[in-house]
């Protein structure tokens, strides 16, 4: 027995040094990645490119690609500097390392189903390991679907047929379709129309010039356009006539009756060349660049290139290669896009032979990553109101109520989240949020909507990534959130309270209903069970009535709001003592105590304007020499829409010639600030800080911003928002 128990106390043991020492890989601890396109049709087959980004501390040398479900079939993956094995459900990638805080971009070959599929996503995976031991999975935006696509069997209809600039030589043939299309136009001096040309560009306006016609010579034509289908309609046919020789071109218009057919495009004489280009761009864009680089390729095809052009936005605009000998049948050619600033832009290059077939290339990802991702000021705003900071720098909102937040960036963000946490214990931990941000592809802007339940002061912090890898945070300073106001009774009653606000209209001279909606609020209100309502009122002078049945109607005195705030007052209701009981009770608004708040005192009070360059489009401007004069240093952006009622008030005390004042765009560029300057005839200097090197070290947070200037350069005083001409005056003239 004791033999048997040794043997067992061994076997444990071994057991356990086995457990012990078997080696144990570190997982990658976080990676993230994205994926385009999104949506791929039924039946069909597609590239998708996938750009995985390594955010640990670790190497990646393991990258795992799974398909979205079973409908999707791989058939093969590139990708520079690794080995891909692939099979129909997946990708895997081995032999290389992507380093950490890097990104790899590789192009996954699909095959799509018949059925449509929706709400499914990649999986991505990566490991330190080369066999894949202990994977991470990848987080990001990696949705995708098959979507259905009715199938296209109606020809397009052609009309307006006209002839036009006629000459000896020439003649210009125009007409119209009801769905976008190709244009061609068979013609000839018989029968035969037995010539040819053709405009590939897929557009409901088409115009094709023949030239090289035989003077004094009546022509046979006829048009067709075909659409992405393979549809084709056809005009019927007719003539044109030359002019004399040496005659000049004629105005004159001749409209064609024209009559739709649905009929197969005739095969011409000889048969049209329909074979499109193939293009490789060979630049490597695996890693991000700090400015833009020489992208390289080659264009072939057997009839020779007439032209090469690329894009930086995905096919939105098209722009000439710098470099390429067109006319041969392979075409080497490079190009370096101007003016990118940091971000991730979708390259394509497109050809055309000279047949006019057009071949594109597939898309490139490439990073520009010349800074950090930098965010820079903030602008608040409750439906169409926006939130001004009061004197203590900080701005207000409402329990419960929506706040949208908007601010620029710089440095290629790829995304921006805003997290908030109390600064005071009494606060719950639960109200730590964080809000994600969405960039507006028109302006650039990011905006996201805030909303707290809990009343408190929260700190704004925003959180920043770019296509680099690189991570930043910026405090966006303090919001107060203010309780609603609430409706009580003596004896705490559950009433169903209706909170109405009367507005004084300065053209008619009378209280009339303040108009909600136009805010995205309800007036009059109706109180819930917890007697709650919810006010945020703009600029205004207003009183408040509050009725219930079988109490006292109340009535508040007068008051006015200087800016935007939301009114948080308490109204306690009397019980009516009888059914002919009338007595109204009055009650006070009193906003004074967020008026009253203490003057932000900051940091920059003595501190001296900080020494930059700054551009006005025409020269560079050293901030070291605007002193000499007490200056207004007004702070503002071109996409607030507060800025151009600053900029009208500074334009006008600027002219009087008494007050050195100069306006500042953080992260905008100097040729858009000159265009706001010239476009609105401003005679006082508008200076710009693309990168946004004031943002930091002058702590912008909130526009308008003005600082005063003392003669030697010291910061005196700090205002925010709108500065009316005799504000400015007192305080620089004094």
């Amino acid at each position: 027995m004791k033999k048997e128990i040794l043997l067992c106390f061994v076997f444990i043991l071994i057991s356990t040094s086995l457990v012990t020492f078997s080696p144990v890989f570190a997982s990658i601890s976080e990676c993230t990645t994205s994926v385009t396109p999104n949506t791929m049709t039924q039946s069909s087959t597609d590239n998708f490119y996938f750009t995985v980004h390594n955010s640990s501390s670790s190497n990646v040398s393991w990258i795992k690609i799974t398909r979205p479900s079973a409908h999707f079939d791989l058939s093969g993956a590139t990708v520079s500097g690794w080995s891909a094995s692939t099979t129909t459900s997946d990708v895997t990638l081995t032999g290389g390392t992507l380093a950490a805080n890097g990104s790899v971009n590789v192009t996954v070959s699909a095959s799509s189903g018949s059925t449509e599929v929706t709400g499914v996503n990649w999986t991505v995976q990566a490991s330190d390991d080369s066999g894949g031991a202990s994977p991470t999975t990848c987080t990001g935006g990696l949705e995708a679907e098959i979507a259905g696509e009715p199938s296209d069997n109606t020809a397009p209809t052609i009309s307006s047929v006209t002839i036009s600039d006629i000459s000896d030589t020439s003649v210009k043939i125009s007409w119209t379709t009801d769905e976008s299309s190709d244009a061609e136009i068979f013609y000839s001096a018989d029968q035969s129309f037995d010539l040819y040309s053709q405009d590939t560009t897929l557009s409901t306006s088409h115009s094709i010039t023949l030239s090289s016609l035989t003077a004094n010579t009546t022509y046979n034509f006829r048009v067709n356009s075909t659409d992405a289908a393979g549809n084709t309609g056809q005009s019927s046919d007719s003539i044109f006539t030359t002019a004399k020789t040496g005659s000049t071109s004629t105005t004159v218009t001749v409209t064609v009756t024209t009559t739709k057919t649905i009929t197969p495009t005739p095969t011409p004489t000889p048969i049209p060349d329909k074979t499109a280009p193939t293009i490789i761009v060979s630049t490597d864009f695996s890693k991000p660049f700090n400015k833009a680089p020489k992208i390289s390729g080659r264009a072939t095809d057997g009839k020779g290139i007439s032209k090469v052009e690329y894009t930086i936005d995905n096919g939105v605009n098209w722009q000439p290669v710098d470099n390429a000998n067109l006319g041969k049948a392979t075409v080497s050619f490079d190009f370096t896009p101007s003016y990118l600033d940091d971000d991730t832009y979708k390259i394509k290059v497109r050809a055309v032979d000279s047949s006019g077939n057009v071949g594109v290339s597939g898309v490139s990802l490439l990073t520009i990553d010349r800074l950090p991702p930098n965010v820079g000021s903030t602008f608040f705003s409750i439906g169409p109101q926006p939130l001004r900071p009061l004197n203590d720098g900080r701005i207000y909102g409402l329990e419960g109520m929506d706040q949208k937040i908007t601010l620029s960036a710089v440095g290629g963000p790829i995304s921006i989240d805003v997290t908030s946490s109390p600064l005071r214990p009494s606060v719950s931990e639960a109200s730590n949020k964080m809000f994600s941000l969405v960039k507006n592809i028109d302006n650039g802007l990011w905006s996201g909507i805030l909303s707290f339940d809990t009343p408190g002061e929260y700190e704004l912090i925003a959180k920043s990534i770019d296509g680099a890898g690189a991570k930043t945070e910026r405090n966006l300073g303090t919001i107060v959130i203010l309780p609603r106001g609430k409706i009580l009774t003596k004896d705490s009653s559950n009433i169903n309270a209706s909170v109405s606000v009367f507005y004084f209209d300065r053209i008619t001279k009378q209280f009339v209903l303040w108009d909600g909606k136009a805010y995205g609020q309800m007036n009059p209100q109706i109180t819930k069970s917890d007697g709650n309502y919810s006010l945020y009122l703009p600029a205004g002078k207003y009183y408040i009535e509050v009725k219930a049945p079988g109490y006292r109607n109340l009535k508040t005195d007068i008051f006015e709001i200087e800016n935007s705030l939301p009114v948080t007052a308490s109204f306690r209701l009397e019980k009516r003592f009888a059914f002919f009981d009338i007595t109204q009770t009055s009650a006070v608004v009193d906003v004074s105590k967020v008026y009253a708040s203490k003057e932000n005192r900051s940091f920059l009070i003595g501190q001296q304007l900080p020494d930059i360059e700054l551009s006005d489009a025409d020269k560079i401007v050293q901030t070291s020499s605007l002193r000499g004069k007490r200056l207004l240093v007004s702070i503002l952006n071109s996409w607030n829409p507060q800025t151009f009622a600053q900029i009208s008030i500074l334009n006008g005390v600027a002219k009087k010639g008494e007050i050195n004042i100069v306006a500042l765009f953080p992260q905008e560029t100097a040729s858009r600030i000159n265009i706001l300057r010239k476009r609105g005839e401003y005679s006082f200097p508008m200076l710009a800080d693309q990168d946004g090197l004031l943002i930091e070290p002058l702590n912008i947070l909130h526009l308008p911003m003005n600082l005063y200037i003392s003669r030697n350069g010291t910061i005196e005083r700090i205002n925010y928002g709108i500065l009316g001409e005799e504000e400015i005056e007192r305080n620089l003239l004094d």
